[in-house]
């Protein structure tokens, strides 16, 4: 059966036809989040319901009901349109963000056509802080509700079950009156004030899960907003207020998704570790409350971790935590220019002292002030010289309302006009070299952040005297090799390890240096799975008899099972990492079908 695209939340009634009722305006509300990637859910939409739900007065709450509805922009807008029509909704509320704003405008705009007294509003980063440009870019929309969402929500609703003026409403713009058809001049109300206490809103996740399955989709959480730094492209950078739910409030939320078994959490926090006594609390309770199942994401400040934090990583079970830690440049000018005065020695020697059993994901930005081509390439190399699971090559974006906005506008810079306004050339890098760097960055995602590779990356990095020497070269080599020359396109794994194999046997090394890589490929190779073939490149070095050994000596030949099972999920190979010492005897164990781990459980014998 397919699942509904909207889910109404307990506690409001479902929806029906409207009545002739003296103050009745609407009856139903529609909360629209269109994510990026099926796997994504949008946290906005469900503190608003969860707000709305609670402070909604209970006459106007009674006598409404309000859907969160998700889609994403990988499905057709037709389909996002029949679902929201089908809801016969009397007001549409999009929550609009950089990646779904194309997408949002043109639901609206066939909206309308269709439902013409639809109430149509927006609200989000990507609106807030040019009401005036959206309303000339967006006829359909009617209201756009500035900064903090929740207070302004409920009022909102309020106002209209009330026929209220909605120009009494703090923090919105609106079109007119805010209703279809009521005039075309655009008015800012009153500022709305922040929310003094978070906890004033209720775990958005507490009533249900509505009809995601959180155990195959990442699930967005915060414990805290605003942040303290002033990093010039970012919109956080705006207000400098940090506000926190409280500790208890948080340990009691994070005891739920484990209760819940979710898969993956994703604190959205700007700055996770601001307050040592404050995210080191967070950390032990995960730790002595782990399941085996739920990993908590954190984006983190690394040049200000403490003494006490590291020794709470080596304590945290492998797959609780894991890490991403903006390094974006490595030029100390770029860095000044932008307002990231970190301090670069403290921030490697930090990078170096996180636990491998802690995944880390480090990010760069291509296109800053003052970063040319032989900058960037230092920055880059600094990314990969630690031994990080992930590199993530981003490209500058213009934001309206960042100080960034202004450097760009004063300091040629070309960028596009349209979502995600990337930049095109900077004083610094022009369009030609920014293509180098896309496709760079496509390898990396390719090859290293994928897992694929990931120790040949490495071997072949340190051979090649750089990370980013390798790719630039891999960037021309694979291009070559594929008779389509198009290096964007999908490929099989198999397809791409025969690809390296052929790049290592064109690179300058020696007979002895090059067999190195081939043994990191070959290993790289066994980790994605028990083969089916083994191609041509690939020389094997089995011994039947020490890999049924090797099942023996590790209890992995349970009593009743047979060999063909027991051979059907490992592999055994021997590899000369180093020519000086005899070939490592290793032996995979692969996980069963349909099972949740997918990585190979390798044992070096």
């Amino acid at each position: 059966m397919k699942e509904p695209l909207c889910s109404s939340e307990s506690g409001l009634l479902p929806y029906r036809k409207k009545r002739s009722h003296a103050i009745l305006l609407f009856v139903k509300v529609l909360l629209i989040g269109i994510n990026a990637k099926f796997i994504q859910t949008n946290l906005a939409i469900r503190l608003l319901n969860a707000y709305i739900q609670t402070w909604l007065p209970a006459p106007v709450r009674n006598e409404i009901t309000v859907q969160c509805c998700e889609w994403n922009i990988n499905q057709s807008i037709s389909v996002i349109i029949q679902g929201i029509f089908t809801g016969k909704p009397d007001v549409v509320l999009f929550s609009t963000y950089i990646w779904n704003k194309m997408y949002v405008f043109q639901i609206a705009e066939d909206l309308r056509k269709i439902m013409p007294d639809l109430v149509i509003g927006f609200g989000g980063p990507e609106v807030s802080w040019s009401c005036s440009a959206v309303f000339s870019e967006s006829s359909a929309v009617n209201l756009i509700m500035i900064g903090e969402g929740e207070q302004t929500a409920v009022e909102l609703l309020s106002a209209l079950y009330a026929k209220e003026p909605l120009l009494k409403v703090p923090g919105l713009c609106v079109r007119g009156t805010g209703l279809p058809d009521s005039g075309l001049v655009i008015t800012y109300t009153e500022q709305r004030s922040l929310l003094r206490t978070l906890d004033d809103i209720p775990n958005p996740y507490r009533n249900g899960f509505g009809d995601i399955n959180p155990q195959n989709r990442i699930l967005y959480y915060e414990s805290s907003r605003g942040c303290p730094y002033s990093c010039a492209y970012c919109l956080s950078s705006i207000d400098h207020t940090v506000r926190f739910y409280s500790l208890g409030r948080v340990l009691e939320d994070i005891g739920f998704f484990l209760d819940e078994k979710v898969l993956l959490v994703k604190f959205v926090d700007r700055t996770f570790n601001l307050k040592p006594e404050r995210y080191l609390s967070i950390w032990r309770y995960i730790r002595d409350h782990y399941n085996g199942i739920t990993t908590f994401h954190f984006e983190i400040h690394a040049s200000v971790l403490t003494d006490e934090a590291f020794e709470v990583m080596e304590t945290m079970p492998p797959g609780s935590i894991q890490f991403e830690i903006g390094i974006q440049s490595s030029n100390p000018d770029t860095l000044r220019l932008i307002h990231r005065t970190t301090d670069q020695e403290i921030l490697a020697h930090n990078l170096r002292r996180i636990p491998s059993s802690i995944h880390t994901h480090v990010d760069l930005i291509a296109g800053l002030p003052g970063e040319d081509f032989s900058s960037f390439k230092k920055s880059f190399n600094f990314a990969f010289s630690f031994q990080v699971d992930m590199v993530q090559l981003g490209f500058l974006k213009i934001l309206a309302g960042t100080e960034m906005e202004h450097i760009a506008k004063t300091g040629g810079y070309a960028w596009s006009s349209r979502p995600p306004y990337e930049v095109l050339s900077s004083p610094d890098l022009s369009f030609d070299e920014l293509i180098i760097l896309k496709e760079i960055d496509h390898l990396v995602d390719t090859l290293f952040n994928s897992g694929l590779m990931v120790h040949t990356v490495r071997c072949l990095a340190r051979m090649c005297g750089s990370a980013f020497a390798l790719f630039e070269y891999l960037s021309k080599f694979v291009r070559a090799w594929f008779p389509d020359s198009d290096l964007f396109l999908p490929r099989r794994p198999a397809d791409l390890f025969s690809c390296i194999a052929s790049a290592i046997e064109t690179l300058d090394m020696d007979h002895n240096s090059s067999e190195e890589p081939v043994e990191w490929l070959r290993y790289d190779f066994l980790l994605q799975g028990k083969p089916g073939l083994f191609p041509p490149w690939f020389t094997r070095r089995y011994d039947k008899a020490a890999h049924d050994d090797a099942l023996i000596a590790h209890n992995l030949l349970e009593k009743g099972q047979s060999r063909r099972s027991a051979y059907s999920r490992s592999e055994f190979d021997q590899f000369a990492f180093t020519p000086e010492n005899p070939p490592q005897p290793v032996l995979f164990v692969y996980p069963p079908s349909g099972s949740k781990e997918k990585k190979a459980q390798v044992l070096f014998l």
